[in-house]
């Protein structure tokens, strides 16, 4: 606690001659910002603030069950450390997982002898992405600065034929005609806040931990979820039936349903037909059903598995619906299915408060868009003293952008389509 803080509030008080209740306040302030500043300060030892990353099993991300338990345990010494305001070191905990030998290896490496996580592992990071179902759809950048440019080139690589060079002079070979661009990244925070009693013991936190790690990586992994899907950027969200408020992480960044470039009304009933209609407005982006995706709700994908060409043995083989009841992929085009798709929209596919009945189908030509990583996910707290909380806050900077020219048609959508 810093003294200094409250003898300078005590002086002050004393030659202002403040009220009582104004006393009271300007101590409150001052404690506050005392134990704000010790708890930044938490991981600092012998008065050095320690910012490298730590041992490299922290941060491998294709690593083995023992760097697995490994970095389990850093994140548990490290969420724990953080929400007691104290050197993970002097955990309890620690003191446990240092009885094994080869978490203690880890940690007491000769360059590392006094290192301490402040960071989320490689192994939280991952469980984000594998939470991830539409996001994890597409390839992942690394953002070196903020925003980020990607220099790419327009068009695509031709080849020719090429003749034997048996003289100096020979002709070159012909080259692509391509046009030199570049896609902006505009990194965006994804944050989720949980609020902690102060009465915080350290027994009583470490059998929450697993579940507080979960409802961390949820909560970013739906925040980006949603984005993906149902995103607008716009002054007036494309869902007018209710307020999108700036803090929604719908408006980090334009999704789906606002890239998609060509639509298709779907209504009556459902058919495989239907579904290659809607493929062919991809044009050459939908060739190749390994590509692609088809997002749907839950509504949408019961409604696929109830199509005759997938349902009967005599149609789908096996695999029919109707003995597995399950449908992995619609004209070996693989399904994914979101509870961010909506199945509450109306018959143009808009949500507008009113008309509920529809739903809708998205395909997806997944290299057509990219994830710009600009900062893992990382953890802070503080104490609310005039509510007597902890405050736990996870947040992450990524952006998401489509790389193609937006002329192209990489996003299309099936509208109208009947719920079950």
């Amino acid at each position: 606690m810093n003294l200094e803080e409250i003898k300078k509030t005590i002086h002050d008080i004393k030659e202002k001659a403040v009220t009582k209740e104004k006393a009271i306040e300007m101590l409150k302030v001052a404690l506050s910002k005392s134990m704000a500043t010790s708890r930044k300060t938490a991981f600092s030892l012998g008065g050095t603030q320690l910012i490298g990353v730590g041992p490299q099993w922290f941060t491998k991300a294709e690593a083995n069950a023992t760097e697995l338990e490994f970095q389990k345990r850093a994140d548990d010494i490290y969420l724990l450390g953080i929400m007691l305001g104290i050197n993970p070191r002097q955990t309890r905990l620690f003191e446990n997982y240092a009885q094994n030998e080869e978490f203690l290896k880890a940690m007491d490496t000769t360059e590392h002898a006094d290192w301490v996580p402040t960071q989320l592992s490689a192994r939280l990071q991952q469980e984000v992405h594998l939470a991830l179902k539409v996001a994890a759809l597409h390839d992942r950048i690394p953002m070196p600065s903020q925003p980020y440019d990607l220099p790419y080139v327009a068009g695509r690589t031709t080849g020719y034929l090429a003749g034997e060079a048996v003289a100096e002079d020979s002709p070159r070979i012909k080259k692509s005609k391509m046009a030199a661009g570049k896609v902006r990244f505009d990194a965006k925070k994804i944050a989720a806040r949980v609020i902690l009693t102060e009465e915080l013991v350290e027994d009583a936190i470490i059998p929450a931990l697993p579940l507080l790690k979960k409802d961390i990586v949820e909560a970013i992994a739906t925040a980006i979820e949603n984005a993906t899907i149902n995103g607008d950027t716009s002054d007036t969200h494309q869902d007018t039936g209710e307020v999108v408020e700036s803090y929604d992480s719908r408006r980090a960044w334009m999704g789906y349903r606002k890239l998609a470039a060509a639509s298709l009304d779907i209504a009556g009933t459902l058919t495989a037909t239907k579904i290659k209609v809607l493929r062919g407005l991809m044009g050459v982006y939908g060739v190749n059903p390994n590509k692609l995706a088809l997002v749907c709700s839950m509504a949408g994908y019961l409604k696929l598995t109830d199509l005759t060409e997938v349902k009967t043995l005599d149609q789908y083989g096996p695999k029919a619906t109707v003995i597995t009841g399950e449908l992995a992929k619609i004209d070996n085009i693989p399904i994914v299915v979101s509870e961010w798709a909506r199945d509450d929209l109306n018959a143009e596919g808009i949500y507008d408060g009113a008309v509920d009945t529809w739903t809708q189908l998205l395909m997806v030509y997944k290299a057509a868009m990219l994830y710009g990583d600009r900062r893992n996910i990382t953890v802070k707290t503080d104490f609310d003293i005039e509510r007597d909380q902890n405050i736990l806050v996870a947040t992450q900077r990524l952006a998401f952008s489509r790389v193609f020219a937006d002329t192209e048609t990489f996003v299309v959508r099936g509208y109208e389509c009947p719920k079950i």
